[in-house]
């Protein structure tokens, strides 16, 4: 379990610190609603992928502009036909050397990250919260005995509106409807109860509001900006602290099932209602 540590909030804490700190995450603790064996395999093997670049960088480039231009190099170089140059041979390599300590993305993902920050900080709804507050926020608390972690993406405090955890994601179609198939199918619901819960664990007061904006990653890249119910930020409460239950036992008795430990008679399922939901996200 390593080290015991207390409940604390860290401000300017960098992502790859954060990652290096004990803790359980609900990004992979999300793995367990499939099975404890999808868990454990997240959690040797995360995933880095072009869209968790690309997550990192929209969310650098519209919560901290200043951070975005030091800590991120785009790679603009092009061949004869106007084509992006591939990432390989000396030229990239003098750019990867001269740009060390850097984040490397593409042109395009630089543009594609500006674009979207550009739009978002455009947005009333969404300035009324990002105007005042500081950005990645990292949190460490203990709950039922475990380490747990969770990083809010932007922090409002003011007079006028309390205490507020806000969250970016990107999504195909930022209509209720539509956002909200996205959110039960990723179980941002999850995410949005456990981050309520450790702020209350920490602080010993609960947060007057958590806030999702939301954004759509292609042109022209429209913006939302949800409150999160509470009936919805309990529901995600009380699935966190069944996960960690099942977690804890798990590692106890060191036994990783699948989905399906035993022989199932199989069901079929109603045809035609499925949709394939996607984001752009990183892990946290």
């Amino acid at each position: 379990m390593g080290m015991q540590r207390r409940n604390e909030i860290l401000f300017d804490l960098s992502f790859e610190a954060y990652r290096a700190r004990d803790g359980i995450s609900v990004t992979t603790l999300k793995e367990m609603r499939r099975s404890p064996k999808h868990y454990r395999h997240a959690l040797l093997k995360p995933r880095h992928s072009a869209p968790f670049a690309l997550g990192r960088a929209a969310h650098c480039a519209a919560l901290e502009p200043q951070r975005f231009a030091s800590d991120f190099a785009a790679w603009t170089r092009r061949t004869s036909s106007g084509a992006m140059a591939p990432r390989t041979g000396q030229h990239w390599e003098a750019f990867a050397a001269a740009n060390a300590g850097r984040e490397l993305i593409t042109e395009d993902q630089h543009a594609l990250a500006c674009d979207i920050a550009a739009s978002i900080r455009s947005h009333p709804d969404a300035m009324k919260y990002l105007r005042t507050g500081r950005p990645e926020v990292s949190m460490f608390w203990r709950f039922l005995g475990l380490q747990c972690r969770g990083r809010i993406d932007w922090l409002h405090e003011s007079d006028e509106l309390g205490v507020v955890l806000v969250g970016l994601k990107t999504t195909r179609d930022i209509r209720s409807e539509q956002f909200g198939r996205q959110a039960k199918s990723l179980a941002y619901d999850l995410q949005w109860g456990s981050y309520a819960l450790g702020w209350q664990e920490i602080t010993g007061r609960r947060a007057d509001r958590v806030v999702e904006i939301c954004v759509e990653p292609k042109p022209p890249h429209d913006v939302g900006v949800y409150t999160v119910p509470d009936e919805v930020l309990q529901r995600g409460a009380d699935e966190y602290m069944t996960l960690l239950e099942q977690l804890d036992e798990c590692q106890r008795n060191d036994y990783w099932p699948g989905a399906l430990p035993a022989e199932q008679t199989l069901i079929l399922p109603t045809w035609g209602d499925e949709e394939i939901i996607e984001g752009i996200e990183y892990a946290e």
